[in-house]
């Protein structure tokens, strides 16, 4: 049957029914396109908001894609990035094989990340290349297959691993340094007390004979020098000792080294000459002193004729202060090990009637030059001799009229007779301590605490010129408690040594950084008692 042909009213209804779909089908448009649009904008903005560079690229290696950190961290802007290949970014070196990795990527693309165990490099605009680590997403937009890559600086994770690595060798270093100076410690000190040890059974047997006592106080004399260079670079390696720097004339130490050398040096046939200076320098004159001490004792150790010359020269901002010796020189090659601790040329083995000295003096000077932020030199000729030289900041200007009092001290035998308070629990030491300082013509209040002392002193009704304690006394107190104490009483600034042999970090570091009192350690000699003793009441 025929269709009838629609009425004019019916086509009108049709046509109001096709407007009214074709509005809700642009309704519904405009809020997909509006929803498109919130998630393009949430795409971005999470894009823009992550804190890595980000960068999407397409199947041809294109970058797509590129957030404000991926222009940070490269040097390009986004302009030039869109629509650039990926190996923009890349090192020229590494750019065909990237190529290849990115085809077999996409080949079978997952998220990982990029070529783990590598250390990857991005090429920044200016070319230097900048340390990353990358992480690989793909993901489907539509039919098109798309990469992120979140590339990530990676400077302070390698910067930190590298200051972890050399912190770890350093400490390997510094235990093996330890090992080696413990083996060498040991069998130098046992070396010298097997000596006096058999000096002593001899001695029984001959009693009266001289030599041997000067040969068993050679021995005690070698293992305290050996004990106080150890004890020595113990303090600078605790961070024990603290430079005090100021201007001084550097006369005022060359004349305590030629006063001190001079006959050392006369002893051994050789001519110690000393060239003085006005030059004013910045340094600590205490560890300047040391530090040339130990390069002028080892430069009369090694010189078997010829002659010795301390002097200076000014170079510009600087003073170097040099040691120049005709000795037996040192091989090219060995120049940077002299300075190892218990390192002595041509004596390997440690024999100690081949090579005087315990092989720590150039260890204290490389410690005490580095403490003091100075540097130290040394050239030498092999059969010819060496010279070494210490580099000080020359104060500008400055010039010294004459040398410092320390000239006109110059061979003070002993300090003036005083009152001395000593106290040292260990009854022995006591003894040794009161004979050896009245047979130097001082009065001696000795006592084993502080009770003791301080009874004595008031039975003697009068201040001690000054006090020489122990460190570590009985019932936990300690030398510098007693000194205060005495201080105390007598409302006096007295003047105070301090004996010790605990080398301990922690008591270095405590008495150490004290000033208000002199320290001398254990064993301690009369000379080096004397010459505090005359420091502090002469």
């Amino acid at each position: 049957m025929a269709q009838q042909p629609k009425t004019g009213a019916e086509l009108i209804a049709d046509l109001r029914a096709r407007i009214q779909e074709l509005e809700q089908r642009d309704v519904l448009r405009a809020q997909a396109e509006r929803r498109l649009r919130g998630s393009e904008e949430t795409a971005r903005g999470l894009l823009e908001a992550a804190p890595d560079a980000m960068v999407v690229i397409d199947q041809t290696g294109t970058v797509v894609l590129a957030n404000a950190q991926a222009e940070r961290l490269s040097g390009y802007p986004r302009d030039e990035l869109l629509g650039a290949p990926i190996e923009r970014l890349v090192p020229e070196r590494l750019r065909d094989r990237h190529r290849g990795h990115r085809s077999m990527f996409l080949g079978a693309p997952k998220t990982r990340p990029m070529g783990a165990g590598l250390e990857l490099c991005l090429q920044h605009r200016d070319g230097h290349e900048i340390p990353v680590e990358i992480s690989l997403s793909p993901f489907q937009a539509g039919d098109q297959l798309l990469v992120s890559a979140a590339i990530r600086d990676a400077t302070d994770r390698i910067h930190a691993q590298q200051v972890l690595r050399d912190a770890r060798q350093e400490a390997e270093q510094t235990s093996q340094v330890k090992t080696d100076l413990l083996a060498a410690a040991s069998h130098d000190l046992r070396q010298p007390l097997q000596a006096a040890r058999l000096y002593l059974e001899v001695a029984r047997v001959q009693p009266a004979n001289p030599e041997l006592l000067e040969k068993i106080g050679a021995c005690l004399a070698s293992v305290s020098d050996l004990l106080e260079k150890l004890l020595h670079v113990s303090k600078l390696d605790a961070g024990a000792v603290v430079p005090a720097r100021r201007r001084f004339p550097l006369q005022n130490v060359l004349d305590r080294l030629e006063d001190e050398f001079t006959p050392l040096a006369e002893a051994q046939g050789l001519v110690l000459r000393c060239v003085s200076t006005r030059a004013i320098v910045e340094s600590d004159p205490g560890l300047l002193y040391q530090a040339l001490q130990n390069l002028l004792s080892n430069a009369i150790r090694y010189t078997v004729e010829g002659r010795i010359v301390l002097g200076s020269r000014r170079t510009g901002s600087t003073v170097q202060v040099q040691i120049w010796d005709t000795g037996t020189g040192i091989p090219s090659d060995q120049l940077t090990n002299i300075f190892r601790a218990f390192h002595q040329l041509d004596n390997p083995v440690r024999n100690r009637t081949q090579a005087p000295g315990a092989g720590l003096g150039l260890a204290v000077v490389e410690r005490l030059v580095r403490l003091l932020g100075h540097e130290v030199r040394v050239r030498s000729s092999v059969g010819r001799g060496s010279v070494f030289e210490l580099i000080l900041p020359l104060v500008p200007g400055a010039r010294s009229r004459a040398a410092a009092s320390v000239a006109s001290q110059r061979g003070a035998p002993s300090p003036p007779a005083a009152l001395l308070a000593v106290v040292e629990d260990e009854p022995r030491v006591l003894e040794g301590l009161r004979l050896l300082l009245e047979a130097a013509g001082h009065q001696v209040i000795a006592a084993a605490d502080q009770d003791g002392v301080l009874a004595s002193l008031r039975l003697v009704g009068r201040l001690p010129d000054a006090v020489i304690s122990d460190y570590r006394l009985r019932d936990g107190r300690t030398g510098v408690e007693v000194l205060e104490a005495i201080r105390g009483e007598f409302g006096a600034s007295i003047p105070g040594l301090i004996l010790t042999g605990d080398t301990s970090l922690p008591t270095l570091r405590r008495i150490g950084g004290e000033k208000a009192f002199r320290v001398l350690y254990k064993p301690v000699s009369a000379d080096s008692l004397a010459r505090e003793l005359r420091t502090l009441i002469g």
